[in-house]
């Protein structure tokens, strides 16, 4: 019975963030013209990402002390909160929706139009090779992301710390994110896409390496300061990519695309990884 609720509502959890952050990420990109120079691009769109970092670092350090002290409903409660208060910022968003096509018997054919949406997609990515290379790299690099937010809580769990302590560490990730983000555009524009995101993988694997010989929270500090800083580039560099890679009228295509490969990941993360530690 709980278990099945808790499923429940992450499944509403997980439709509502898809919907709602493809459209965040779409009303991000359409607001940069695309007769804009593509360097103010790199740098709006980093910007953009800036602003979910500030709420990253504040996150984890406060859902571990409102653990610690209150427990988990208090948590669920003040998450709670803080939806309802986005929900009625959503009515400053502009109207950007087209009208309804409606069929000769005065109601939208809603299974042709899902249909054709799922085709739309499809046939984007095979048309549009960059922007099927920039799905696929954004899907890697978000794994290193979802490693640290799945699976490296319950690690410093079995590390005996407390959820306080846990939640200053992941803190720690969230800092570097904030500190990389605002610089973003400008590094990409000196070093190139290849470069940084070669960079971040090289980076963010290290980092897990170090993570198997157990170190202690010093070197977890360090440790957490790089990966956020590799990880935290994923996600301009992802949208730049996507936002560069299709015209204007894909741009909503194109973020939900990539916001459902993130999903896929996070699908298949907890599986595989799953397995391998209790195997291994």
């Amino acid at each position: 019975g709980m278990i099945g609720l808790v499923l429940f509502g992450q499944v509403i959890n997980g439709i509502g963030g898809l919907l709602s952050w493809g459209a965040l990420q779409t009303a991000a990109s359409l607001s940069v013209s695309k007769s804009a120079d593509r360097k103010r691009s790199n740098q709006v769109l980093s910007n953009f990402t800036f602003v979910n970092s500030l709420a990253q670092l504040a996150g984890p350090s406060l859902g571990g002390f409102l653990s610690d002290w209150g427990g988990y409903p208090t948590i669920f409660i003040v998450f709670t909160s803080i939806n309802a208060v986005a929900l009625l910022l959503t009515v400053l968003l502009p109207n950007t929706s087209r009208p309804k096509q409606v069929e000769a018997d005065g109601s939208s054919n809603w299974k042709r139009a899902l249909l054709q949406s799922y085709g739309s997609g499809y046939g984007l990515m095979k048309r549009n090779k960059t922007f099927s290379v920039a799905i696929v790299l954004n899907g890697i690099m978000f794994m290193l992301v979802d490693l640290r937010t799945t699976f490296f809580p319950l690690y410093l769990d079995k590390l005996g710390l407390t959820h306080s302590a846990i939640g200053a560490i992941l803190s720690v990730s969230a800092l570097s994110t904030l500190l990389i983000r605002p610089v973003t555009g400008y590094v990409i524009n000196r070093l190139g896409q290849y470069r940084i995101m070669m960079s971040s993988m090289v980076v963010g694997g290290l980092c897990l390496v170090l993570l198997a010989f157990e170190p202690g929270i010093g070197l977890l500090s360090v440790v957490m300061f790089l990966w956020g800083a590799s990880t935290g580039i994923n996600q301009p560099m992802a949208l730049i990519m996507v936002s560069h890679a299709v015209e204007p009228k894909e741009q909503g295509m194109g973020m939900t695309i990539r916001t459902m490969s993130n999903r896929v990941v996070q699908l298949t993360n907890p599986l595989f990884f799953g397995a391998v530690t209790t195997v291994f």
